[in-house]
């Protein structure tokens, strides 16, 4: 090393007569590239084995780019596209599949084409065949057929081939799905008890959790009303009140306990969910035009129907006022007094409204007659002032200038 190189690179084994030499050489890509090198545990190239190698890097960029540009061109039509996507779209277009067919000519081409000046079959010489030319014009040669085949036809064939499906999975009977309820009709949905019967249980339900069932002398279904609730929380664990899903029973009932849910939810939208067990029609106001003596009809028929008739046993009579007379042999049976319980529903309902009115649970208050009137008044008076507004806009039209052409 000459006596007037006083810094060096031992990086790159060079050495600098002066700092700021040093200190460019340390910018260059020639020092980060043998700092590269050197991490990998390789020796140093020299200057000139560097630029060497960078040229040949970038002469075999430059041929990449060049083949790829010659890859992605249409030799018949003389257009190169950027990426495959764009050239197969261009090879299933009309225009290119125009100018491949063997029978067109210059005058059965678009008037695009003939504008850009495009050559004839005839005159085309691809300059440099490739391989993505020349596999393009190979597959090319099938599909003016499938281009040629009537749409229609091929909407029929898919209209039958649905056809059948449709047929074929109507005939297929899928097995009924019959979930298991977890709860039984003597379950309470709060906590673990199991009452002696389907009344003790609500009876249990609404003494110990505050849980009521709104406007319960209007429900049709007593048992299908308090299954679905059970089913509801039992089976997928979801609130009553705020339908949020848990992991299992017990957390719903916890959630229940901790957020106060033990009730039904009321809302709009909780009415329409259990509109299959309540029947309000006892309360439409269509009911109130009719006579005592309307309502009364069927009762009368009914009752004259049984006026005097013997019971095919013969030991039974039923009087015009509809009570049965018995034979005197059966005395001794018709003074046994055995309490029957009955077990309808209706009977059932009213059973719980006394038990609720002993609660002091008051239920949900219906609307009365005059908020029904005002409520079908507003609805009224909304539907004519629409009607009204679009008539008037009826009349509103835009007028154009006539075109007038020069």
């Amino acid at each position: 090393m000459s006596a007037n190189v006083k810094f060096t690179c031992l990086n790159c084994r060079v050495g600098f007569p002066t700092a700021e030499a040093q200190r460019v050489h340390y910018k260059t890509e020639w020092h980060r590239y043998n700092l590269k090198r050197k991490v990998a545990g390789m020796a140093p190239l020299t200057a000139d084995a560097f630029r060497a190698r960078v040229t040949q890097q970038r002469q075999e960029a430059e041929d990449n780019a060049a083949q790829a540009k010659a890859d992605y061109e249409c030799t018949p039509c003389r257009k190169s596209f950027r990426s495959k996507n764009a050239l197969e779209s261009h090879l299933q277009s009309k225009k290119h599949l125009q100018m491949i067919m063997p029978s067109s000519t210059s005058s059965e081409r678009t008037p695009e084409a003939a504008e850009a000046g495009a050559p004839t079959d005839a005159s085309i010489t691809p300059a440099r065949p490739t391989p993505m030319a020349t596999a393009a014009a190979a597959s090319t040669t099938s599909i003016p057929d499938a281009h040629r085949q009537p749409i229609a036809e091929q909407n029929r064939k898919y209209d039958e081939l649905a056809r059948r499906w449709e047929e074929k999975l109507a005939q297929e009977k899928l097995p009924e799905f019959v979930e298991e309820p977890v709860l039984e009709p003597q379950d309470c949905i709060f906590d673990t008890y199991r009452a002696d019967s389907f009344e003790a249980n609500i009876e249990y339900m609404s003494s110990r959790h505050g849980f009521f069932i709104p406007n319960v002398e209007f429900v049709v279904d007593l048992e299908g009303l308090v299954r679905y609730l059970q089913l509801k929380a039992g089976n997928y664990f979801t609130c009553l009140y705020c339908n949020k899903q848990l992991a299992d029973l017990e957390g719903v009932r916890k959630h229940m306990e901790d957020k106060g849910h033990k009730m039904i939810d009321y809302s709009e939208e909780g009415q329409l969910e259990l509109g299959d067990f309540y029947d309000f029609s006892s309360t439409y106001p269509d009911d109130s035009n009719l006579t005592d003596a309307e309502r009364d009809a069927d009762l009368t028929l009914a009752v004259h129907q049984h006026q005097g008739q013997l019971h095919r046993d013969g030991f039974d009579l039923v009087l015009p006022s509809g009570r049965r007379a018995g034979h005197r042999e059966l005395n001794r049976y018709y003074k046994q007094h055995f309490k029957a319980r009955d077990e309808r529903d209706s009977v059932r309902i009213g059973r719980i409204v006394a038990q609720y009115r002993a609660l002091g649970h008051k239920g949900v208050e219906l609307p009365s007659e005059k908020v029904r009137r005002d409520q079908a008044y507003g609805i009224r008076w909304q539907r004519d002032k629409r009607l009204e507004i679009g008539m008037k806009h009826n009349s509103l039209q835009f007028h154009y200038r006539e075109q007038v052409l020069q």
